[in-house]
C-alpha cells in the first residue's frame, strides 16, 4: 500500500540519518524559513504562498517541485503531473501509461517527493501542499493550514474562471476531497486533523494575498523565537 511506502521512506531516511548525521546536520543548522502550507482549493492559497514566499525571501515550491520530480525520476513532468496530490487505481495508471507512453509508479513519485521536500527543509523554502506538513513535522517547519468555506471558495473559483456556481462549488469539493484522499492514502492522516499543524487560517475574510502573507511572515517570526531558532533570514534578520 502506497501509505506504508511513504512511511517505511520516512523511517528509512530517519535510520540514514542517525547513521550518517547528514539530514541532522542539514536541520539542525540555521537556515532560512521553512513553511508549509495546506490549503482547500481556490481559498487563495497560491497567491498567498507566493506573495509568503517573497516577503520571507526564500523560493516558493507548488508546480516546482513536479518538476524536480519529474527531473530526478528522468520522467516526463505531464506523466508526473498525473500522480501530483492524487491517488490513481490501477486502471487509472494503466490507462494514463497507454495514452502517455511513460511508466507511472507512484511508489517512484513518492520517494522522490520525500527526499526533494526533505532537501527544502534544510536550504529553506514555502512549500505547497503535497503532505509536505508531515514530512517536515520534526524538523522544525512552520506548518500552515489555510480553509475557505465552499460557499466563499466556489464564488472566488467562479469569478476568477468564469464558471457558474453549480459548477465551481462541484469542482471545490472534487479537488479538496482529492487532496484529503493523497494525505490520507500515502500518510494515514485527516488532511484536516489540527494537530497537524502550528496554524489554521481561514481566508473568507481576506481578499489581498498580501495581507494573509504579512500576517503569515509574524506568525513565523514568533514561532521562530519560540523555538529559539536564528537563520540568514531568520529572526534576528527580521526583528
Amino acid at each position: 500500500m502506497m501509505a506504508t511506502s511513504a512511511q517505511d521512506a520516512l523511517a528509512a531516511l530517519a535510520r540514514a540519518s542517525s547513521d550518517t548525521g547528514h539530514v541532522s546536520r542539514h536541520m539542525d543548522a540555521a537556515r532560512p524559513p521553512v513553511v508549509t502550507l495546506a490549503r482547500d482549493y481556490a481559498c487563495g492559497g497560491e497567491a498567498i504562498g507566493a506573495a509568503l514566499a517573497a516577503a520571507l525571501e526564500v523560493p516558493y515550491y507548488d508546480r516546482e517541485l513536479v518538476e524536480k520530480i519529474a527531473t530526478a525520476a528522468h520522467e516526463d513532468k505531464s506523466a508526473m503531473a498525473m500522480l501530483d496530490e492524487t491517488d490513481l487505481d490501477k486502471w487509472g495508471l494503466w490507462l494514463s501509461s497507454m495514452f502517455t507512453g511513460a511508466k507511472l509508479h507512484p511508489s517512484r513519485y513518492m520517494r522522490h517527493l520525500l527526499n526533494i521536500v526533505l532537501w527544502i527543509g534544510g536550504t529553506g523554502g514555502v512549500i505547497m501542499g503535497r503532505g509536505a506538513h508531515l514530512i517536515l513535522s520534526e524538523h522544525g517547519a512552520f506548518r500552515v493550514r489555510l480553509v475557505g468555506s465552499v460557499k466563499r471558495c466556489a464564488a472566488r473559483l467562479a469569478e476568477e474562471a468564469g464558471l457558474d456556481p453549480a459548477t465551481a462549488e462541484a469542482r471545490v469539493r472534487q479537488m479538496n476531497d482529492k487532496r484529503a484522499r493523497f494525505v490520507l492514502d500515502h500518510f494515514h492522516t485527516r488532511i484536516d486533523e489540527p494537530t497537524s499543524y502550528d496554524l489554521v487560517v481561514n481566508t473568507d475574510g481576506y481578499e489581498e494575498p498580501a495581507r494573509v502573507a504579512e500576517f503569515l511572515a509574524a506568525a513565523w517570526k514568533a514561532h521562530a523565537a519560540s523555538r529559539g531558532r536564528v537563520g540568514p533570514r531568520g529572526v534576528s534578520a527580521m526583528a
